[in-house]
């Protein structure tokens, strides 16, 4: 009952004045209450009460309001967005983060809103809204200066036409991570417009992207040298060309690190043999059983790969990017039939600073698996949530014969 009359009132929190005629130990009691509701049942959320939620919100916080996390709100359209910016506009222009995702029904309309209003805003996550190109160009236009990590997974309304408009809108900015997985009406065009502009990324994700192929790839590993995460799963087309290209990254990047660490200085040839010797011996002492020591290479360098479901990478491929990208520090190749307990000794042996690693649907023995663990590294292997799955569904079982023998012997009775 007590859920029930939180719910009607999280609907109608526009007459939140209501709750001051109330004694005030009850206010303090809903207050926690609602906070509570809304922390696990945000998508309750509508275009009246998201006001009056946000009202809550500020009052309780004891410092500055700076991050609106709304994900799941299905009910949260473009005019409860055009209603916050109205009545929260000096809240909104403090905020820095904002999460929309799965706010399916966001539109172009809620984000020029949020654009205008939100001038401080640095990470934005619209995961499977209903953004298109239009949004993108109020992002360009009100945001290009300040924004420095953007989610459009699974924006299906996104063309090449909004990719080009981002891609130069925010050629100059600070754009370093940036996920565009998954968008279906996006061509290769839009991926090289991507790679020849944002030249400053850190972070990329083109998982589920069907259309990208070797060449793609090509191009990504030539323009964006300052990448240290790349997302490629389930991308089909992509075969062991694209893990040399993505090799040899790591191999320019390393080379890189060693001769800005050197300088220009007489002894520059000196310190690059010395560096190369320091990562010999601490490979070597993997290779002979010592834990994985930190990595101490210089610049920057690809720390995680993803290319699980990239099933036409063999693992030729996968030993080829390993023994280049020698700063991995997590590593997913989940679904890849054809990485055995070789290729994961040769992971082993070369990949110093290693902490996780995905072989769930890989052809690895348990013996394999637990030599990567002695290193120290976090393996997951989706055995172990197989078993946690079964002993769920025997639970399960267990408790509904239990139900139904109680039932069978209250109908006897």
């Amino acid at each position: 009952m007590c859920d029930l009359c939180i719910e009607t009132l999280s609907r109608n929190l526009d007459m939140y004045d209501c709750l001051e005629l109330l004694p005030s130990f009850i206010v303090d009691k809903i207050l926690s209450r609602f906070q509570s509701f809304f922390k696990h049942r945000l998508g309750k959320l509508n275009d009246e009460s998201v006001v009056g939620y946000l009202d809550l919100l500020s009052s309780e916080a004891e410092d500055a309001l700076t991050s609106l996390n709304l994900p799941w709100c299905n009910r949260l359209t473009d005019h409860g967005l055009g209603l916050v910016a109205v009545a929260q506009q000096p809240l909104l222009s403090r905020i820095k983060t904002v999460n929309l995702a799965y706010c399916s029904s966001i539109s172009d309309e809620g984000v020029a809103a949020l654009a205008k209003t939100c001038p401080l805003l640095v990470r934005l996550d619209l995961t499977f809204t209903a953004v298109g190109d239009r949004g993108i160009g109020s992002l360009v236009q009100h945001n290009s200066r300040c924004l420095e990590r953007l989610s459009l997974e699974q924006c299906q309304l996104i063309t090449d036409e909004g990719i080009q408009t981002l891609a130069r809108g925010f050629k100059r900015g600070r754009l370093t991570h940036l996920n565009v997985g998954g968008l279906k009406k996006v061509s290769n065009v839009g991926i090289q417009i991507l790679a020849s502009h944002l030249k400053s990324l850190r972070m990329l994700s083109l998982s589920g992207c069907d259309c990208l192929i070797d060449f793609d790839i090509q191009d990504i590993c030539k323009d964006l040298v300052m990448l240290e995460e790349l997302r490629l799963r389930c991308c089909w087309r992509l075969t062991d060309t694209s893990v040399r290209h993505i090799a040899k990254l790591c191999r320019k990047q390393m080379a890189r690190g060693v001769t800005s660490a050197a300088g220009t200085t007489a002894g520059r040839m000196e310190e690059v043999e010395e560096e190369m010797l320091r990562q010999q011996r601490r490979r070597r002492r993997v290779i002979e059983g010592g834990a994985s020591s930190p990595r101490t290479g210089f610049g920057i360098c690809m720390r995680r790969l993803d290319l699980g479901g990239c099933k036409r990478i063999t693992s030729r491929g996968v030993v080829c990017v390993a023994k280049s990208a020698v700063g991995l520090e997590h590593l997913d190749l989940r679904g890849m039939g054809n990485v055995t307990d070789d290729t994961l000794g040769t992971i082993r042996g070369v990949l110093t600073s290693l902490k996780s690693l995905n072989v769930a649907g890989c052809e690895c023995t348990p013996q394999g698996v637990e030599l990567m663990r002695d290193r120290g590294v976090d393996v997951i292997d989706g055995k172990g949530e197989r078993k946690e799955k079964e002993m769920a569904v025997k639970e399960e079982d267990a408790e509904e014969e239990e139900e139904e023998k109680k039932i069978g012997s209250r109908t006897r009775k």
